[in-house]
């Protein structure tokens, strides 16, 4: 018979009749992250390529074509907001003020909370200013000032 003292714990036969008893589902686990962390991993390689490669074709684009052709291939991203401003830029040069705003309404209605939302309201104030819209320059002007915190204490408010 045995006693208390003759039963000892073997830490290596512990472990052995551990890995015998969960090997399969320790293999299943490590297997499972092994490739999760390589998916994850491939998907921000993808990622940083779309947005290199969306910076290079931004920075290559000379012509309201060449700005077109970055927002339609990488909508979304920060290379198209920038050409959607980039555009408006051009359009505006060349008198183009309706289709200037429409293309900065599009850059408003997508990119809400970019950092230059401002410059954008602030095209299309211009815009309709410059095709002769002063009221609605104005009230555009107001509400960006309004949607942005600021406040406007003015005598034509009053």
């Amino acid at each position: 018979m045995a006693t208390a003292s003759q039963i000892t714990a073997d830490p290596a036969l512990e472990t052995q009749l551990f890995w015998d008893q969960y090997k399969v589902t320790i293999i299943s686990v490590v297997a499972v992250l092994v490739l999760g962390g390589l998916g994850y991993a491939g998907y921000q390689l993808y990622k940083a390529r779309q947005a290199a490669a969306a910076t290079a074709l931004l920075a290559s684009a000379h012509s309201p074509q060449d700005y077109q052709q970055v927002i339609e291939r990488y909508p979304g991203g920060s290379p198209a907001a920038s050409a959607y401003l980039l555009l408006a830029t051009q359009q505006r040069a060349k008198k183009n003020y309706a289709e200037a705003n429409t293309t900065l309404h599009k850059f408003i209605d997508q990119y809400p909370k970019h950092e230059l939302i401002t410059t954008a309201w602030m095209g299309v104030a211009a815009n309709l200013e410059s095709l002769g819209k002063s009221d609605e320059a104005l009230s555009t002007y107001v509400r960006s000032a309004g949607v942005f915190g600021l406040e406007m204490h003015s005598p034509i408010m009053a």
